[in-house]
Order: C-alpha cells, then sequence, then structure tokens
C-alpha cells in the first residue's frame, strides 16, 4: 500500500477565534489527528498552521510554507477538517485545487465534506467549496404556521448556497435524534458526526451530546453545550447496550417532539440521571 505523505493544514480567522470554537486551532488537528490514526496508508509529516489569518487570502506564511514543500515532494497529501479551512476565495481556491495541486499529484482530503480527490472520479475533477459552521436557532413563525431554522450568527453570508440562512430547509439539517439514530442504523460514519467540545467529540458521543442538548433544551432547561449526563460522563460515553437502547427510545421520542411530548416530559420527570449534568463549569 503506498504511504502517502501528509500536510495537515489548519487555519484560524481573527473572527473565527471569536466566533466559533469548532473551529478552533486544537479541534481541527485533533480532527486530522483522529483521522489519520484510523487509517495506516498516511505518515503525517507537519502540521501548517495559520492562526490569525482570512481564508479569503492565499497569502499566508503556513500555506506557503506548505506548498514550497510540495513543489520539494516533501508532502503529497493535503488534510483539512474541511475546505473552509483551506481558503474561502473561491477563485483562488479553485485554481490551486484544479490546476496546481494535481500537476504535483497531490491528494486532497476534506474530512467534514467527505471529500478524497484520490476517490473522485476524472469527470468528477471540479470541487465545490463548501462553507458551513451552523449555529442553528428554531423558532415558531406565527405567521406561517410552522417552525423555523435560522443561522443565528448569519457567519456564512460569503457562501454559494442556495437556500435562505433565514429559513434553512428541513433537508439541510440534523437534529440530535436523527444524528444518534443515523450513527446506530449506520447510515452515517463515525467521522462525519463532529460536535464543538474541546477536543472534539466525535461519533456517536458526538450524537449523544447533541441528543440531551436537544432534550433539555425541549424540557425548556437549556444547557451550557460542553454539558452531558454526569452518567455518561463518568462511563466516557462508553454505555453498554441496554443504556444505548434507552436512548434509542429517547431518541425516537425526539424525532417528533411536539406528538410524543407527553412522554418525553414523563422521561423528565422519572428518569432522573438524564438530568444530573456534568461539564466545563461543574
Amino acid at each position: 500500500m503506498q504511504q502517502y505523505k501528509v500536510a495537515g493544514y489548519v487555519r484560524l480567522s481573527k473572527e473565527d477565534k471569536i466566533k466559533d470554537q469548532s473551529n478552533s486551532i486544537t479541534n481541527q488537528k485533533a480532527i486530522i489527528n483522529f483521522f489519520i490514526k484510523n487509517s495506516n496508508e498516511f505518515e503525517l509529516i507537519d502540521f501548517y498552521i495559520d492562526d490569525g489569518y482570512s481564508g479569503t487570502t492565499f497569502d499566508r506564511p503556513e500555506f506557503k510554507r506548505m506548498i514550497k514543500d510540495i513543489t520539494e515532494d516533501k508532502v503529497n497529501t493535503i488534510i483539512v477538517k474541511d475546505l473552509s479551512r483551506f481558503g474561502r476565495n473561491h477563485i483562488e481556491a479553485d485554481n490551486y485545487i484544479e490546476n496546481f495541486l494535481p500537476g504535483y499529484n497531490v491528494r486532497i482530503i476534506s474530512i467534514n465534506d467527505n471529500i478524497d480527490t484520490l476517490k473522485l472520479p476524472k469527470s468528477n475533477a471540479y470541487i465545490e467549496i463548501p462553507l458551513r459552521n451552523f449555529w442553528i436557532t428554531e423558532y415558531y413563525n406565527e405567521s406561517k404556521k410552522r417552525w423555523v431554522l435560522v443561522d443565528a450568527d448569519n457567519q456564512l453570508g460569503d457562501t454559494r448556497i442556495d437556500f435562505d440562512l433565514n429559513d434553512i430547509p428541513r433537508n439541510e439539517f440534523l437534529f440530535g435524534a436523527e444524528a444518534f439514530l443515523n450513527l446506530r442504523n449506520n447510515k452515517i460514519q463515525k467521522q462525519e458526526l463532529l460536535y464543538a467540545s474541546d477536543p472534539v467529540t466525535v461519533g456517536l458521543p458526538a450524537a449523544i451530546r447533541v441528543l440531551f442538548y436537544d432534550f433539555h433544551c425541549l424540557m425548556n432547561d437549556e444547557i451550557i453545550f460542553d454539558f452531558v449526563p454526569r452518567y455518561v460522563l463518568e462511563k466516557n460515553f462508553e454505555l453498554n447496550e441496554e443504556e444505548l437502547k434507552e436512548l434509542d427510545e429517547l431518541a425516537e421520542l425526539m424525532l417528533f417532539p411536539d406528538n410524543n411530548f407527553e412522554k418525553l416530559c414523563n422521561i423528565w420527570e422519572t428518569n432522573l440521571k438524564y438530568r444530573i449534568m456534568s461539564g466545563g463549569l461543574n
């Protein structure tokens, strides 16, 4: 098997430092390290870290060092958390991805976007640069008589998405219950689900975090995003099958909270282990 020499590229703008913990330097490195450790085809040569640099320019010192190492054949693979870390200037990013890097046979992997240029058919060489990182809020719109999903801080205004951030289509978003059940039923892979804790939580533990966050919000007990039931934390998220089946039942009910609200309230009142929380401030 070919050994790929990896450049782990990490970028954080000054704005991201203030607004988005999920994109912290620590989290990006953790995600890349986790990905590499789960495969025997990669050798991490170095991390290239541009801390405090905007993605709208490619005049970044560590990006330039990475490109230099590529031209000197020190690395032949770039791995990023997502393509927005690579760059937000679409024209220049596209030029690197479609023209410059293929000229050096460089493999590009974007973990969150599930993109690997080695696995793309030649006819599908173009890669859309998806820019994400939603901080989602839901409210009931009386005039529309329905629940509306919005990106609370509208930080994605520069993207080429084809929907309104103030009315996000339901199929563009996963609630905690869906994420948990999709993982349990092998409909998504664990590396596709990440939670913005520090260090980042990946896979089923991430789904458990989101499931309980949604459950507590529904019960009008909004919690700090880093909190989780104490019994889960004490087991380091390694729940037995009986405990996971309990969460299956909770998640099934959470899929349709309006229809199942009475049952969910009963769980809230009777299953106290779901309510005793631990987290960053405990």
